[in-house]
């Protein structure tokens, strides 16, 4: 996201919750910082949906929750694509699925379980359990990779030395 992009987001921001800028310009130098390795055309989008429901200005990750959501199926989704899959090819044939987080949760679960299974119900309990985590693995991973590939190599502060250890009488 280029710097006028992340400019024209805060404006609209600005006027939507009635914010003078001017007053708070590290606010600007954050939001610069963590919204450049994002699309654009996608924060902008995020910024919309949030004005259209909160009356309250948004934190960063209010934004950059909705990009990580785009390309996941919801639940239902999933399971539905799931479901597809045991009836094409069986509980010995070799599933396919559109996106990984259906196939790792699968993957976790069992593809045996699944099919094999007498209690369908129970099942897809499990099924939301397990693909929930995967989601939320998924959506962390969307939101903080790119954050993490602009900064590039970093290092955390060291801190303070440790102290040495107390001697211990033999």
């Amino acid at each position: 996201m280029s710097p006028q992009e992340v400019e024209g987001v805060l404006r609209l921001l600005a006027v939507a919750y009635d914010r003078d800028l001017t007053k708070n310009p590290d606010l600007v130098r954050l939001w610069l910082e963590v919204l450049a390795p994002y699309d654009g055309r996608a924060v902008r989008a995020a910024a919309l949906h949030h004005i259209a429901l909160s009356p309250y200005w948004p934190r960063l990750s209010d934004l950059l929750a909705p990009l990580a959501e785009a390309d996941l199926p919801s639940e239902d989704e999933a399971w539905a694509e799931v479901l597809a899959e045991v009836h094409r090819v069986g509980l010995y044939g070799a599933p396919q699925f559109r996106t990984p987080i259906v196939a790792e949760t699968v993957r976790r679960l069992g593809w045996h379980t699944i099919c094999a299974s007498e209690a369908p119900d129970v099942v897809r309990g499990q099924f939301r359990a397990f693909y929930e985590l995967a989601r939320q693995r998924a959506r962390t991973h969307a939101v903080v990779q790119p954050l993490l590939e602009h900064l590039g190599p970093t290092r955390l502060p060291a801190g303070p030395p440790m102290p040495p250890p107390e001697a211990t009488p033999e």
